[in-house]
């Protein structure tokens, strides 16, 4: 690997010269993140800075402390499940509130060098994960050129939107650019003062649709990929780029180190990739390009976020949706005392009698915490029951029911796990009833009523192979069974696990690979098998990365335990433990 120190102007020259060529003969994909927006006069908030900050400002509003809604390092949540939350639990309006403060940038060296480039090098592609639209402004200011840019089919069937002119503006020239400027979380749309976003946050984090995924792929396969403002920890794309086959890879970063996970990437023996390290401030390299024109960067003074994210946290104006996201926030966290409290004072507020949908979903999530609790168990059924009550009254949300009776499910399979022998056959045949019962409803759902639910998300999916292979495997390890019969279970299990691999939900598919891991290890256990053994191993290092791009502390703490059982064949941690 080859590393170039940015504030070494005759290097960088150099540098850039060789991207210069590989835009010249049509090979040259840019790939952006939030990084190239911070310098003035865009001077916009880092995602992380846009989530702490709003997290200090809903810590503020309920007076609790802020390590309450942070995890013990200080790290926050993703800026994309932080912008799911928001919406599930309040209004998809309350997300565009949070990210209008990206309409406030004006474009900075990065935009302006990106927006030459395109213009000049017809062949030149750029990815962006920004919401933001200073590069698209910056090809308006510079060429007159509106262009189109392409994204998520949220809002605009297909999936591209066609960006408004400025005023006074032609669209000469937009037809080069259609599809050149691929954002595949999506983008804002600004004008009349107003701002949206096309993309729907549902779709946030859960991986692009399988035609924007060729679409980036052959962007970025054979040719010359330049890292620009881009930090690797985004659940749903760093996993795609990494099945990329690049010929040469430009990375850039403002340490002296490439993330191990990217090095990981990069420097596998069988990639055959040219990369070189580009340490320092990218504006350094964007600033030796060639200017063929210039406008005067703005100087107008940044906003401050954090008084914007303060007084987006007042415009939500219901005390018992913020304190829901904060309960929500702390669940995750394990302040678990905090986020119980947080609900009760949710439910107590006036709006949840008002609002019925509000309430029945926070006593749905107060029982989903109470059901992660180990000494819980039975006071999350009771709670489950108290929601199918509240479920059914008129109007009637069949959404909800679908769910509760999921967890339901899911809370008689954790039952079965604890019990023994006719107990947890008993359990666990309910459970099954239960499942099937589900599928039935998810079914029968019309279309609208999921539109309208905040369990959209929750629709279809994977959910029901995994719960059925989970039965299978507690009823494998809680009664006796003749080998044969063992292993006849164990390979049904393992076919329900496959089903569900393929999720693009993160979190359901690293269950799931998990899973598979587990059941081949209790495989392994009954025939010795050395290949299966191999087969394990494998799965558990997918299941760890994947953990650990979710910041999955449990998860990698059961990879541990099981990796232990397989290096001494010994039985499955979980059945000697319980």
């Amino acid at each position: 690997m080859r590393s170039i120190d940015l504030s070494n102007q005759h290097a960088t020259k150099l540098v850039a010269s060789e991207l210069i060529v590989a835009a010249r003969t049509g090979n040259l994909t840019i790939w952006v993140g939030a990084g190239i927006s911070c310098s003035p006069p865009a001077s916009l908030p880092l995602a992380s800075q846009m989530v702490r900050d709003s997290c200090q400002a809903i810590a503020t509003e309920l007076s609790i402390p802020l390590r309450v809604l942070l995890a013990h390092q200080g790290d926050v949540m993703r800026l994309e499940p932080f912008l799911r939350l928001v919406e599930v639990v309040s209004s998809f309006k309350d997300v565009e509130n949070l990210l209008n403060i990206l309409r406030y940038g004006k474009p900075n060296q990065n935009h302006l060098a990106l927006a030459r480039l395109l213009s000049a090098f017809p062949g030149t592609a750029v990815i962006s994960l920004n919401f933001d639209y200073l590069i698209e402004e910056a090809l308006r200011d510079l060429f007159d050129i509106q262009s189109k840019v392409v994204v998520p089919a949220g809002l605009q069937e297909g999936g591209v939107f066609p960006l408004p002119a400025a005023a006074g503006k032609n669209s000469a020239g937009s037809a080069d650019l259609i599809s050149r400027i691929v954002k595949p979380h999506g983008t804002l749309i600004m004008g009349n003062g107003t701002c949206g976003i096309v993309a729907t946050v549902q779709e946030l984090g859960s991986g692009p649709s399988r035609d924007l995924q060729e679409r980036i792929m052959n962007l970025i396969n054979g040719r010359t990929l330049l890292v620009c403002g881009y930090s690797d920890d985004d659940l749903d794309l760093f996993p795609l780029l990494q099945t990329t086959h690049p010929r040469t890879v430009y990375w850039n970063t403002l340490s002296s180190e490439i993330p191990p996970k990217v090095n990981g990437w990069l420097l596998q023996p069988n990639t055959n990739i040219l990369t070189t390290h580009l340490m320092g401030r990218c504006e350094h390299l964007f600033g030796v390009f060639p200017r063929r024109s210039h406008i005067p960067l703005s100087s107008d003074p940044p906003l401050k976020f954090d008084k914007f994210s303060e007084q987006w946290v007042r415009d939500i104006d219901s005390v018992a949706k913020v304190a829901t996201i904060a309960a929500w926030l702390a669940q995750d966290r394990h302040r678990l005392m905090y986020a119980k409290g947080l609900y009760m004072r949710a439910l107590q507020q006036e709006e949840c009698k008002r609002d019925i949908s509000l309430g029945r979903f926070i006593r749905y999530r107060y029982a989903e915490l109470l059901r992660h609790q180990v000494k819980k168990k039975k006071d999350a059924f009771i709670q489950y029951i108290l929601v199918l009550g509240l479920a059914f009254r008129l109007p009637l949300d069949l959404p909800l029911i679908f769910v509760t009776i999921r967890s339901l499910a899911a809370s008689l399979r954790s039952m079965a796990h604890r019990s023994r022998y006719g107990l947890a056959l008993a359990y666990s045949t309910l459970a099954m009833i239960l499942l099937v019962f589900a599928w039935i409803l998810v079914r029968i759902t019309p279309d609208n009523q999921w539109k309208a639910s905040r369990f959209h998300r929750d629709k279809g999916g994977t959910w029901l192979p995994w719960e059925v292979g989970m039965v299978i495997l507690g009823l494998t390890q809680k009664l006796w069974w003749p080998k044969s019969a063992k292993q006849l279970l164990l390979r049904k299990a393992l076919r329900m696990f496959e089903l569900s691999e393929g999720s693009n939900d993160l979190y359901e598919r690293s269950a799931s690979i998990f899973s598979k891991a587990r059941t081949i290890g209790m495989v392994v256990n009954l025939e010795d098998d050395p290949t299966m053994m191999r087969q394990a191993n494998a799965l558990l290092s997918q299941a760890k990365d994947l953990f650990i791009l979710l910041d999955d502390v449990t998860g990698l703490q059961n990879i541990e335990r099981l990796q232990k059982a397989l290096i001494n064949n010994s039985p499955d941690p979980w059945l000697s433990s319980s």
